[in-house]
């Protein structure tokens, strides 16, 4: 279970001394030897690490880190090696946890690593050693857990529209007019500075976002979808499948009037607006998501039954699936982000065709900051 707090670098030195940080059948032993201590001394180096398997010893050069994200993980990387190439030795990192994605990365670069929950990597020139699959007993620090799902993933996805953006304010206000138009409603409040300043912060961690003097600016288009698609959760959702008289156009109508006098938002759902990106042919079914399902229902005078149904409403109130929604006459479609999260969430079929999205949202917009078209 996730419930510890990480210890500081301090006490990982003193969990090592005491042999609280396994990685057996290896034998780690903190070196406390007169040289070693005159070296750390002198040096920012955190300390040393004799590594003992069978007949064979190895000494490791320590760099000790209380948290364990992407960046963090490549600043301690970058100083174990250094640090260890002046005095002829063998790099080592110490973090909280090490996932699968740490240890592969760790050995792309060549240097050991060892964790608090029993993971680790050991790279020498005579053995490597590997050992994964313990759970992370300690707790996420992050300023915001769900950076990446829900209402806070507005602002990540905010980078896959601009390659930048000029000031925390200015993302803001792009998030603003994508969510909820031109013209502003008290429901912008439900994207605040705060909320963005912490996405940020989690974005620069995961190396998908770089600070630039006061412009944010993308930095790894592939690691941003990644860290969307990992945190995507098909919400739990009120919703109706039935049978409606009104015709295609008349539906679109109906839903386009409500919007523009403010009492029901509504988009087509992800499946349902493939066509519109010419990536999957849908089904006769239309597919909506509603902000009010009992308005819905009766504006488009649906009656509930799965038999020859032709149409399904999905509540939906917070505003993710509302965002970057594109207008195409009384049509309204999901954003080709949430089409692409949706699809990637099914089966083969729609999983080719969110690859098609996906191209198109890596393609390079320059250093304009042009939105995708």
């Amino acid at each position: 279970m996730n419930n510890r707090k990480p210890p500081t670098v301090r006490d990982m030195l003193v969990m090592l001394e005491q042999g609280d940080i396994e990685l057996p059948p290896l034998e780690l032993t903190l070196d406390r030897t007169t040289v070693g201590k005159n070296i750390i001394s002198n040096t920012q180096v955190d300390g040393f690490l004799q590594v003992r398997w069978r007949h064979q010893s190895e000494t490791f050069l320590i760099e000790c880190k209380s948290a364990n994200t992407p960046k963090v993980l490549d600043e301690a990387i970058a100083q174990a090696r250094h640090y260890a190439n002046n005095l002829n030795l063998q790099p080592l990192i110490i973090v909280p946890y090490l996932s699968e994605e740490s240890l592969r990365c760790l050995e792309e670069n060549e240097t050991s690593g060892v964790d608090l929950c029993g993971n680790g990597i050991l790279i020498t020139e005579d053995f490597q050693f590997r050992r994964s699959g313990q759970a992370n007993r300690y707790k996420d620090t992050r300023p915001i857990r769900n950076a990446f799902s829900g209402d806070s993933s507005i602002f990540a996805r905010c980078f896959l529209l601009r390659d930048h953006y000029s000031s925390l304010r200015d993302l803001v206000e792009f998030a603003h007019q994508r969510t909820f138009g031109v013209h502003p409603t008290n429901k912008t409040n439900a994207l605040t500075q705060s909320t963005a300043s912490k996405v940020v912060h989690a974005l620069i961690d995961d190396l998908a976002v770089i600070k630039n003097g006061g412009k944010l600016e993308i930095q790894d288009k592939r690691r941003l979808l990644k860290l969307l698609r990992q945190g995507y959760r098909k919400a739990a959702l009120l919703n109706v499948t039935g049978t409606t008289p009104l015709s295609q156009d008349q539906i679109y109508q109906v839903l386009r009037e409500e919007r523009t006098k403010g009492s029901l938002r509504s988009v087509a759902t992800g499946p349902s607006s493939a066509g519109y990106y010419q990536v999957l042919s849908g089904d006769n079914r239309l597919a909506f998501y509603v902000d009010n399902l009992a308005v819905a229902s009766n504006k488009l005078q649906i009656r509930p039954g799965k038999a020859f149904a032709n149409i399904e409403l999905h509540e939906y109130r917070s505003n993710a699936v509302y965002f970057d929604s594109r207008e195409d006459g009384d049509k309204l479609w999901a954003s080709p982000i949430q089409t692409w999260l949706e699809l990637m969430d099914q089966g083969p079929r729609e999983q080719e065709a969110a690859i098609e999205i996906e191209q198109m949202l890596l393609r390079q917009h320059g250093d304009t900051g042009q939105c995708l078209a």
